[in-house]
């Protein structure tokens, strides 16, 4: 969710949690972002679970290239 508009960007629906769900809604939020003109950076804010910090989510983070999300701290 975009903390200004609170405009959905990107969800994922599962039975239970897991990087694969994670994973799914940040790609459906990215895909978002980038329809948005003059969008050039972003950033994660997620709870602390451990759904959202792992090594899974970390190393996925790394490897974007040139997709600027920047993980909120």
């Amino acid at each position: 969710m975009d903390n200004y508009t609170k405009m959905i960007l990107g969800f994922a629906i599962a039975n239970n949690l897991s990087f694969q769900v994670v994973k799914d809604a940040i790609q459906n939020a990215i895909k978002t972002i980038n329809l948005i003109p003059g969008a050039k950076e972003s950033y994660l804010v997620a709870d602390g679970g451990s759904e959202n910090n792992n090594m899974n989510i970390s190393t996925f983070l790394s490897q974007l290239g040139d997709v600027r999300l920047t993980r909120a701290k």
